[in-house]
């Protein structure tokens, strides 16, 4: 099943990627789970987007009622305006997770000689994809 989410979100980014600014993507996906002979179906939800940074946070407001429930969330980042140096790495953290939405928080860590340390991307420094799952 991991597998299987993982090759969703590939397929949904790529489709996203023409217009990185275009509205959300949602749809639905049944699950038939097999337990011996029975074979139970349930409706499982997505949601993937793409946005700009922006310093202090990211939200992702989900569709009203669209999740019951807190879905797994996935995210990745590229870059936008920020210069990729060989001693960056980048640190999404997701700050806020419920049924209404999910906030994502983007640090970057220098690990240079001369710049060492932790701070917040700046707005429009990178983009963050999300891809949120659940029923």
């Amino acid at each position: 099943m991991k597998h299987v989410f993982k090759s969703l979100f590939f397929m949904i980014a790529l489709t996203a990627l023409p217009d990185l600014f275009a509205d959300a993507i949602t749809g639905d996906l049944v699950a038939n789970i097999q337990s011996g002979s029975k074979v139970d179906s349930t409706t499982i939800h997505f949601y993937t987007a793409t946005l700009s940074y922006i310093n202090g946070g990211l939200t992702f407001a989900f569709p009203e009622n669209y999740f019951s429930s807190a879905p797994y969330v996935y995210v990745t980042t590229a870059l936008n305006q920020y210069q990729y140096t060989s001693d960056l790495e980048v640190n999404p953290i997701i700050v806020a997770n419920n049924e209404d939405g999910v906030t994502i928080r983007i640090n970057r860590e220098n690990t240079g000689l001369l710049i060492n340390g932790i701070v917040e991307a700046a707005s429009d420094d990178f983009f963050v994809s999300i891809l949120a799952i659940g029923s």
